[in-house]
């Protein structure tokens, strides 16, 4: 019997039905939400004829009402003349959920631990960014290999000649700045002239940056990554015999946009700067 395709009754049809014995079989539903009731084929037909058309009819029982359900059940078999009343199985639907409710929490749980355990292995794992603080082949640039930046070769020697003699100036009670800003549009050689510093120098690591191998999502990442960058260069540079390291790095622009100055990271991204820090 195809009752579960049956049409949506009233519940008014099912009691005049159960009062002129015309049930003659019932269906219930598991959760006693739903009622299908059959229509005898033979006897005299006191209801709606529209009703009778259709064999298989659909009602929706109160919800939260048992006890009314319990007494119609049994007015249908005294009363009505219907004995053939069962009750419909659990979907395979209805059977998952209960499972699948009890075990929501855990899946949640698990993907927690997963998210969890990514960010602490990409916190971990710091020097994920290059491995550019060890390429020694970056260094042996030269100011020979430097050209249309006369004007500036003077300045940047005067650290070379601090990084080759630093007793020299030690001795002096010299010391040398920590850094110098070079400016200049994108492409004027800022990163190559800090690369034949360090050649010139023979420094023993050298790194160039930007500001995208530091910008993090969470608050301290970022640092983190700046400290682990410079802890390799000192490690890089205590391996070997002069101790020495320099870096490029080009991050004032987003610095400045990050901190709400828009005017002077436009003119500073249009200036791309770089740092050359010896040490």
């Amino acid at each position: 019997d195809n009752y579960r395709k049956a049409p949506e009754s009233p519940l008014s049809h099912l009691w005049e039905a159960i009062q002129h014995q015309m049930v003659q079989k019932v269906l219930l539903s598991s959760g006693s939400s739903i009622l299908y009731y059959k229509y005898k084929s033979t006897g005299e037909d006191n209801i709606d004829n529209n009703e009778t058309n259709v064999s298989w009819r659909r009602t929706r029982l109160p919800p939260n009402q048992p006890q009314m359900v319990r007494e119609m059940m049994q007015t249908l078999q005294s009363r009505g003349g219907c004995s053939d009343v069962q009750v419909l199985p659990d979907s395979w639907t209805s059977r998952l959920a209960q499972p699948m409710l009890a075990a929501l929490p855990f899946v949640y749980l698990f993907f927690l631990y997963r998210m969890v355990q990514h960010f602490s292995n990409q916190h971990a794992n710091l020097s994920s960014m290059d491995e550019k603080p060890h390429d020694k082949s970056s260094s042996t640039t030269t100011f020979a290999d430097v050209a249309g930046l006369d004007a500036i070769l003077p300045d940047v020697q005067e650290i070379v000649h601090y990084l080759r003699n630093p007793t020299t100036f030690q001795a002096l009670g010299a010391r040398p700045p920590r850094g110098i800003l070079l400016h200049g549009p994108p492409g004027c050689g800022k990163t190559l002239l800090a690369k034949a510093v360090s050649g010139e120098a023979a420094v023993d690591a050298f790194c160039a940056c930007n500001a995208s191998d530091f910008v993090e999502v969470f608050v301290g990442r970022g640092a983190a990554r700046v400290r682990h960058l410079f802890a390799q260069l000192r490690q890089q540079a205590r391996q070997n015999q002069h101790r020495k390291a320099s870096m490029a790095a080009g991050w004032i622009p987003q610095w400045l946009a990050r901190h709400g100055m828009p005017i002077n990271a436009w003119w500073w991204w249009w200036w791309w700067p770089s740092f050359m820090l010896g040490g």
